[in-house]
């Protein structure tokens, strides 16, 4: 519930380091992702941000956000062995 409160300093501070983003740049990004909740917008496709599908790829797209895009992903990449029941995502990467 506090997590504007708890986390806003640090990740900025993370954010300011690692992806060079100014104070006012990191704290954008972390309103995307703080507090931390998946919200979802039927009037928008689903997948990361915006919801998730089980073959988003949000490791990924949380470095990019991190590195303000210089590290453009993990180089592991989502889920693309879905089973066609539960649990529904193959073997661990």
């Amino acid at each position: 519930m506090d997590d504007w409160e708890n986390y806003r300093e640090p990740w900025t501070a993370k954010l300011q380091h690692f992806g060079g983003y100014t104070t006012d740049a990191a704290e954008a990004q972390l309103r995307i992702v703080l507090p931390d909740i998946l919200r979802y917008d039927r009037a928008r496709p689903a997948g990361y941000p915006n919801g998730r599908t089980l073959s988003d790829d949000v490791t990924s797209a949380r470095l990019t956000m991190l590195t303000d895009g210089k590290v453009p992903g993990d180089h592991i990449g989502p889920h693309t062995d879905l089973l066609p029941a539960f649990p529904y995502l193959g073997h661990p990467h």
